[in-house]
């Protein structure tokens, strides 16, 4: 059976027990590498082994022994109830293993030459993942000095099913722990599944070397090792599937010019063709568009001067009527404003003007400012209400007062 990293080294190295560390290095200099990994737990493990021991003090008897053992200021018949107490006092295995451990795993890659990696390592600690795994391996390593298979099983496989931790993407499905008869533990059985779901069974013997293999391959530094590989593959592939994607895409990308070229010059002639019968159709167009500006225009025209003489109409009639009171009264007089503000709107006359060049010009009569408008409405109805009285006057009406009766009719073009 050929064990690859995952599930295949999982169980390669649970029964193998020995030689794992090779399996995980890139480094340079591995013996240097290799001594600074195996060392940290090793070290980690001793220090708080060595701080719980000071912890703890014997209560001398009257006969020479212990009769009592004190960790602060508790007391306790037993030595392993005031162990109990050190450790927790002195922190957890994780707590060791960062402050001890992981400068030594760093160490190592700082002294084989990759800076890159043990900053890698360093970042990866204070993740949530790396925390959460390496609670659940120091859980189990604690288990396994106390003798608890079950408890040992079920934190390994805790660690193991993290890929924030161990990232092989494969899982442990079932680890059952094998009993002798006298319900000792003897032995495990792990299935692994894989990424495609499929399963595999193998059974170990001896707990011990569960232990030391289990404890060893699930180390933080191997964890670690193992989440680079994968991230490196990864990249790898990525890079791999954007180089074929580039290369494909020049491949499409000169079939299709040399399709586009061919079919160009098939279709220069039939191109010929059209641009000819083009400029043909657009000379006949232009001249039937020329004839219909001009007879649009005469309309417009046309139009124009009926809307004129409408309005001068309007606004004459307009103005005989205010004529023909004394004292036009102020809403009258800003009605025809009003009215003969929208004859000189719709008319063509140009007024003089300043643009915004400053330089004299000529605009219609809506592109006045509304003060000459204003002034240009009253002038036209200045003009009218005299036109009025003089064409009175002329009739014979009466020479003083537009209001003495008869109406005249005066056309006012602007």
């Amino acid at each position: 059976m050929a064990f690859g990293v995952g599930a295949g080294a999982f169980l390669q190295g649970l029964q193998g027990g020995m030689g794992l560390y090779a399996k995980f290095q890139d480094a340079q200099d591995r013996a240097t590498q290799r001594a600074a990994l195996g060392a940290a737990a090793t070290e980690a493990r001793t220090a708080r082994e060595a701080d719980i021991a000071g912890a703890v003090t014997a209560i001398p008897g009257a006969d020479g022994q212990a009769s009592g053992f004190r960790v602060g200021q508790h007391t306790f018949a037993t030595q392993e109830e005031a162990n109990k107490m050190a450790e927790r006092q002195v922190g957890s295995f994780m707590d060791y293993y960062r402050r001890v451990g992981a400068p030594r795993v760093m160490e190592g890659y700082l002294q084989s030459g990759d800076p890159d990696r043990a900053a890698a390592f360093a970042k990866w600690l204070d993740t949530e993942g790396s925390r959460s795994g390496m609670r659940s391996w120091a859980q189990a390593m604690r288990a396994a000095q106390w003798g608890d298979a079950d408890g040992f099983a079920r934190h390994l496989t805790s660690a193991y099913n993290n890929q924030d931790y161990f990232g092989d993407g494969q899982s442990v499905g079932r680890a059952e722990v094998l009993r002798d008869e006298r319900g000792n533990a003897t032995g495990m059985t792990l299935t692994i599944r894989d990424r495609d779901g499929r399963e595999r069974t193998q059974t170990f013997n001896g707990m011990n070397d569960v232990y030391r293999a289990g404890l060893g391959f699930l180390s933080p530094d191997k964890a670690f090792e193992v989440l680079q590989r994968e991230s490196e593959s990864a990249t790898r592939a990525r890079l791999t599937l954007a180089q074929e994607d580039r290369r494909f895409g020049r491949q499409v990308a000169l079939q299709r010019d040399n399709q586009n070229f061919q079919v160009e010059q098939g279709n220069v002639t039939e191109r010929r063709a059209i641009a000819r019968e083009g400029r043909q159709e657009d000379r006949t167009e232009a001249r039937e568009g020329r004839q219909e500006v001009r007879e649009v225009a005469r309309e417009g025209r046309a139009q124009q001067r009926t809307l004129e003489v409408q309005g001068n109409q309007s606004m004459l009639r307009q103005a005989e009527r205010t004529a023909e009171d004394n004292s036009p009264r102020p809403d009258r007089v800003r009605r025809d404003l009003e009215s003969i503000r929208s004859s000189l709107a719709n008319g063509t006359t140009m007024y003089p003007s300043t643009g915004s060049d400053g330089k004299p010009t000529r605009v219609l009569f809506s592109a006045l400012p509304p003060e000459r408008q204003a002034e240009e409405a009253r002038r036209v109805y200045d003009e009218q209400m005299a036109q009025a009285r003089r064409t009175r006057q002329e009739r014979g009406v009466g020479a003083s007062s537009p209001a003495q009766g008869g109406r005249g009719v005066t056309v006012y073009t602007p």
